[in-house]
């Protein structure tokens, strides 16, 4: 791993990078720094693939960070050393290789999380098929015994029945249609710094940067491994960290409609806020991903 900014800078030369100031922040309760590069909004996606292809010789993962707070580079990163010594970057990356991603979900849930047993609401979810794939084309048959299901078995099960009558790309098109791509990327309008961490894994972005659906060491050692499940998954790595967004480049968007499912309902218990905001069901929003290749999560208060 690179050690000093001068040695970043040289790695960065013949890039979109070169020629840039590099800065450096030092990380608390630990000998490392956190290098960065400020940008424009206009070049975020360019300047982040250009810093991802040259990891290997860097040794750090880039990430596109804010300080909402105006007070720089500085204001970007967590601070937990200063008020719990014990707290370190380091011991956070600890707690999250131990962790499984399941742990991420009940540890949402447990503090007040979409709830997984709640009765569905069949009428509402029913229009809202039709509202979307067509009030003529989309009249599900639904079962008496489904009347008593909970939301996340009638969720899958109308996805499914979706699936069946309209195939998935139909399905996905119209999905998109009705809810104008809820995708596109968020482009802060503070400074951008591009952060070089101390750790060549997208997935331990959260011992440096705080997410808001996720908080505290906790927190952010679960998302951790929720993170690093995605990624070896599904190729989802790690592009901006917005304290109430995340924004990742998928290589492998999921091909089965279960796992596409699963996966979406562990982005509205993560960051309900897409979902919520924009009323897209957890079913649309997995028809959406299973041939998306960037995704989009925000939790905001």
């Amino acid at each position: 791993m690179l050690t000093t900014a001068e040695s970043l800078e040289s790695a960065l030369r013949g890039g979109a990078l070169e020629g840039r100031p590099v800065l450096s922040v030092p990380v608390d309760g630990s000998d490392d720094a956190v290098f960065a590069v400020e940008c424009q909004g206009s070049e975020l996606l360019a300047v982040w693939t250009d810093a991802r292809s040259r990891v290997v010789s860097t040794g750090r993962w880039p990430v596109l960070a804010t300080d909402w707070g105006g007070r720089g580079v500085d204001g970007v990163l967590l601070r937990w050393h200063r008020r719990r010594p014990e707290i370190t970057p380091d011991s956070v990356r600890a707690d999250g290789s131990r962790q499984a991603s399941a742990a991420a979900i009940s540890w949402k849930l447990s503090r007040g999380g979409a709830s997984i047993e709640r009765a569905a609401n069949v009428d509402y979810q029913v229009r809202k098929t039709q509202e979307v794939l067509g009030w003529e084309e989309a009249s599900p048959d639904v079962p008496d015994w489904m009347k008593r299901a909970s939301w996340t078995f009638f969720d899958h099960w109308l996805f499914r029945w979706e699936l069946e009558e309209f195939g998935q790309s139909e399905l996905a098109r119209r999905v998109e249609q009705a809810h104008h791509r809820p995708f596109e990327w968020f482009t802060p309008p503070k400074a951008i710094f591009l952060l070089f961490l101390p750790t060549a894994n997208g997935y331990e972005t959260p011992a440096y940067l705080s997410f808001f659906g996720m908080e505290g060491p906790a927190g952010s050692a679960r998302l951790i491994a929720l993170l690093r499940d995605w990624e070896r998954q599904f190729g989802a790595e790690l592009v901006a960290h917005w304290g109430t967004m995340l924004q990742f480049v998928v290589a492998r968007p999921p091909a089965d409609p279960d796992e596409a499912w699963d996966i979406a309902w562990q982005h509205d218990v993560i960051a309900s806020s897409l979902l919520a905001q924009s009323g897209i069901e957890v079913r649309h929003l997995a028809a959406m991903l299973m041939r998306e290749k960037q995704w989009f999560l925000h939790e905001r208060p």
